[in-house]
């Protein structure tokens, strides 16, 4: 009889540490969920199957996890695992083969899945590690060893190496690697803190390298900004300055790169310095202002816009002055 009175303590125990992570909504089997808003008596749970565990009393197990978190009536998170294990004195979930989607603002979805994860009933923060995969609804996936989520800021975020693959698009993807990768699912924002080195192929074959210390990206806005010491390689050309805003048409082709802030573009004959740079992918055109100036030997060409058309073969000028050969000036 006692024996039978403490099995019902560790199931009922377990129970209740279930209840404590979620309150509006628990299912341990993903084909029948239920709510207590419900209208109605609650219909009988399905059997769990739960064991003790040998390691530490205080723990129980169960296979199989389906669940929800919702906060004033909006879902947040939805997790499934394969295995979980309950510790009611920690208040603590551990969990393997763990998939957790998060719902961001604007429609945003964010999908984690790795080997192993904790949950903390009582502030719902996790930990998700091993071969950790997080996909967003906009196309980027990015692999990392582990992934934190904090629940009142809801923030994903890592302080690992991290790799970005951007959506496919029919002119390339962009791959981005550094250290450090935060998602804010309030602002669909991503920051990716330092180190970056991104790499973009185009379709016809040229080769994009960009580096800088950090960078973010806006999937909503069409746009990856990276910042501090940005370096940006090109068909033979270096463009060097403080800041690169990459924006993209609504498709996700790239339209155009923005280089501000100390600008410097070299090749092997040039030499052009401007407060501002512009690419345009589509017209093929690069366009200088801010004080612009091309040098090349004791060249030097100065005016209020520099445009570079058809990849270089025609260059105009507004209110353009020259210097030929370190001796004569004119207006042109």
């Amino acid at each position: 009889m006692n024996r039978k009175w403490k099995r019902l303590g560790q199931v009922l125990g377990f129970g209740l540490l279930l209840a404590i992570l979620v309150v509006e909504i628990v299912t341990f089997n993903p084909s029948r969920t239920h709510t207590i808003q419900d209208a109605g008596p609650m219909p009988t749970p399905p059997p769990i199957e739960v064991k003790t565990s040998a390691v530490e009393t205080t723990s129980q197990e169960m296979s199989g996890a389906h669940v929800f978190g919702i906060t004033n009536g909006r879902k947040e998170w939805e997790l499934d695992a394969q295995q979980g294990q309950g510790f009611k004195d920690k208040g603590t979930w551990r969990l393997k083969k763990v998939k957790v989607k998060f719902f961001g603002n604007s429609n945003v979805e964010y999908l984690v899945s790795g080997d192993e994860g904790t949950v903390e009933t009582e502030t719902k923060d996790m930990e998700i590690s091993g071969n950790v995969l997080t996909t967003t609804s906009d196309g980027y996936v990015v692999k990392s060893g582990a992934v934190k989520y904090l629940a009142k800021e809801k923030l994903l975020s890592t302080a690992e190496a991290f790799d970005l693959m951007g959506p496919e698009t029919s002119d390339g993807q962009i791959r981005i690697v550094g250290a450090g990768f935060e998602a804010d699912l309030k602002t669909n924002e991503m920051t990716l803190k330092q180190n970056v080195k991104a790499e973009k192929l185009f379709k016809n074959n040229r080769y994009m390298q960009i580096r800088s210390h950090h960078a973010k990206v806006k999937g909503k806005a069409n746009m990856a900004r990276f910042e501090q010491n940005v370096q940006v390689d090109m068909d033979q050309v270096r463009m060097t300055g403080d800041r690169a805003d990459f924006l993209y048409a609504p498709g996700g082709n790239l339209k155009s790169l923005l280089l501000e802030g100390n600008v410097r573009v070299t090749d092997r004959e040039r030499l052009a310095v401007s407060r501002r740079a512009e690419i345009l992918f589509a017209q093929n055109e690069f366009v200088l202002s801010g004080d612009p100036r091309v040098m090349q030997g004791e060249n030097e060409l100065r005016g209020e816009e520099i445009r570079f058309i058809d990849g270089g073969k025609e260059i105009r000028v507004i209110k353009a002055k020259a210097r030929v050969d370190g001796e004569v000036r004119r207006k042109l």
